[in-house]
């Protein structure tokens, strides 16, 4: 399992020579993941753009993105960002009291903007290594690190802690639908193999997460 940690300088000194190994395993999932999509997310998020009124999305994504702001907060300063950190806090409690329970972005009125991060990149700057790719059931793409990370975020998050789980059942709903409409126009920059395309992509978006490193596609 050495591949998994490249010491301590937040580098890919030891970067997989093939970032796939689990391709065909990968590539089932992804499979699996495409035909849920296909007859149940896409269908309830076209629903959900064509039904609901633009600004009223708008409240649902202000909603979902400073729901999030906490674990940003946390991990922008384990990251070694105390002041970026600390805005995220702020920017919670601002939309929270200040913004309808968090449906509406007051922070940003304050020039408090959302500065998303992951506990896969806060283990990627400490230096954990990507792992191998990984095709996860329903979550889409990731890497072995950033798998391994999903508990621990989850609990992170405060609807977690939201009582009652048919309460919290509609929460994380909503997230899965809200995510999914986010991403309807997107499909059309997908070109050549689709599996491929998106791991690419991910794989790349990763890297320049944790380095910054950009890195030239072929596509």
């Amino acid at each position: 399992m050495s591949y998994l940690f490249t010491g301590w300088s937040g580098v890919y000194a030891n970067e997989l020579t093939d970032p796939d190994p689990w391709e065909p395993m990968n590539r089932k999932i992804f499979q699996f993941n495409e035909g849920m999509d296909r007859y149940l997310l896409k269908p309830v998020a076209e629903g959900y753009v064509s039904t609901v009124p633009e600004p009223l999305r708008g409240l649902v994504s202000s909603f979902y993105g400073t729901s999030f702001a906490p674990a940003d907060g946390v991990n922008l300063m384990l990251q070694g960002e105390p002041s970026r950190g600390l805005k995220q806090l702020a920017r919670f409690l601002i939309n929270c009291t200040l913004g309808m329970v968090c449906l509406v972005d007051v922070a940003d009125s304050f020039g408090i903007e959302a500065d998303s991060t992951s506990l896969g990149t806060t283990l990627g700057k400490w230096g954990v290594g990507d792992g191998p790719y990984l095709m996860v059931p329903l979550l889409g793409p990731h890497t072995l690190r950033d798998a391994a990370a999903i508990y621990p975020s989850n609990r992170m998050w405060p609807v977690t802690y939201v009582e009652g789980w048919e309460r919290r059942a509609v929460l994380q709903t909503g997230l899965a639908v809200e995510k999914r409409a986010s991403l309807l126009k997107a499909e059309e920059l997908i070109i050549g193999d689709k599996y491929s395309f998106i791991r690419d992509a991910y794989l790349q978006s990763r890297r320049f997460d944790i380095t910054g490193e950009r890195v030239e596609d072929d596509f």
